[in-house]
């Protein structure tokens, strides 16, 4: 949870992660999944990164 609330708080504040968090949406939606964890599994690189700055 707490990790959860981390990333949003993050995203609220810091504009360009804001926007590669979207940018990322963005291109995955724009492809057909076989199942939603897969398009989770997807954007697990970009959020982890997010998260890493965010920890400091």
């Amino acid at each position: 949870m707490r990790r959860h609330l981390l990333f949003r708080d993050w995203l609220r504040g810091i504009a360009e992660d804001r926007e590669l968090y979207a940018s990322a949406k963005r291109e995955l939606a724009g492809r057909s999944w076989g199942r939603v964890q897969d398009y989770a599994d997807a954007k697990t690189r970009v959020v982890e990164r997010i998260i890493l700055r965010a920890l400091g």
